[in-house]
């Protein structure tokens, strides 16, 4: 009763250890849940870390998972992240997910690697419960989840850095791209050039997400289409930044550009080399270039 964040390091202390927590050690923490309430965002962001990457303490297998299930027996989760509160209270089709809201994000934690991944797995259905009870339903909720995480991670909860906050926001705000499989391969190769950085991260939540439905198995994930076709545009060549490009804003201003028709030649130069990498090449793009400056 005396420091709140005790609570969390109790979730935390028993998920790295294996150990049970004592029967009227339980009772007194629920008791004093509230307490936490009152504990700085950065103290509870350190303990929530330490709590998402539990089994790389000691090797305790899943050790985070039983962490954050601790959280929610003990009354924390509220405390913590909350718009998950309640979230075990919103069902899932069950064509697609075999648990509730809430449980589905523990085992898509449960699945996702260590580290920022898991910090986005946590967070990737966060607008789930926001948008059933506004809408009735769950569309476009990946959205939405990263409107919270901006604002649970951020200065006002958290307190995440910033660069940290927006990465684990747009992995969220992305965990649901091509989810059918049925994105056209142009649009397909815009979006690695735009999101390159965090392929391979969303690839691991994507996988973790459907791992976390209880309606697939390992061995049953087919090859994530994204990561594909990062990796096809690698062997092929293909710019993934302006940098990238065989001309510069300086040729491009030399020729007569300027102020904003500068980008938005670089921008057109770009997007027509991603999609077809052998363009890139000086002597073409200076070409393009001079056709739309007359």
């Amino acid at each position: 009763s005396s420091d709140g964040l005790r609570l969390m390091r109790l979730a935390r202390l028993a998920a790295e250890t294996g150990y049970k927590i004592d029967a009227a050690t339980a009772r007194a923490a629920i008791a004093s849940a509230e307490n936490l309430k009152d504990i700085t965002g950065e103290r509870k962001r350190e303990e929530l870390d330490k709590i998402l990457n539990a089994d790389t303490k000691y090797g305790v297998a899943d050790a985070h998972y039983r962490g954050m299930k601790l959280l929610v027996r003990l009354g924390l989760l509220p405390y913590v992240v909350e718009p998950l509160a309640g979230a075990e209270e919103i069902p899932q089709n069950p064509e697609y997910h075999a648990y509730d809201v809430l449980e589905h994000t523990l085992r898509t934690v449960k699945a996702a690697p260590s580290g920022i991944v898991r910090l986005a797995a946590l967070m990737h259905d966060c607008g789930k419960p926001y948008s059933y009870n506004m809408y009735g339903n769950m569309h476009g909720h990946e959205k939405a989840s990263a409107v919270i995480t901006r604002d649970v991670l951020g200065q006002r909860c958290l307190r995440y850095p910033k660069e940290v906050v927006e990465r684990v926001a747009q992995l969220v705000e992305h965990h649901m791209y091509d989810r059918d499989g049925k994105t056209k391969e142009g649009k397909l190769r815009m979006f690695v050039a735009e999101h390159y950085d965090i392929i391979d991260e969303l690839a691991a939540l994507m996988r973790a997400d459907k791992l976390g439905t209880g309606k697939f198995k390992e061995e049953e994930l087919p090859a994530n289409r994204i990561v594909a076709v990062r990796d096809k545009m690698l062997e092929e060549g293909a710019p993934t930044s302006l940098g990238d490009l065989e001309v510069s804003g300086a040729d491009i201003t030399d020729m007569g550009f300027s102020g904003p028709a500068v980008g938005e030649i670089l921008s057109e130069l770009f997007r027509e080399c991603v999609l077809c990498p052998k363009l890139n090449n000086r002597e073409w793009l200076l070409s393009y270039a001079q056709k739309r400056l007359k």
